[in-house]
């Protein structure tokens, strides 16, 4: 069998292919961005939970929020700082020291 008349080795240059291709990628891409808008979400609420409990005096459960918030976005540094904070409080400084560092 000639490979050159196979239709699966043929690239898509067909207008209606191209146009189904891009918005299937379109799609992909917005789905993955909405999914990180979640995460985001989610973390933001953990480390607003994790405020409340560290201003209520319940550090332990703090220390549980704010680790949960920098699963969900380990980028925020304010969220290591309130992490840090919480571990003084429960005097496991070591820990606070690696919070901080982070």
């Amino acid at each position: 069998m000639n490979l050159s008349s196979n239709r699966l080795s043929r690239p898509i240059t067909h207008p209606i292919y191209r146009a189904i291709l891009a918005a299937f990628i379109g799609g992909a891409a917005l789905l993955s961005i909405t999914g990180c808008a979640d995460m985001l979400t989610y973390a933001k609420d953990a480390k607003r939970d994790g405020i409340q409990q560290y201003n209520d005096g319940k550090y332990a459960d703090a220390v549980g929020s704010f680790k949960n918030a920098a699963r969900q976005d380990p980028t925020d540094p304010d969220t290591e700082y309130w992490l840090g904070l919480s571990f003084e409080q429960n005097k496991d400084y070591h820990e606070a020291i690696v919070a901080y560092n982070e």
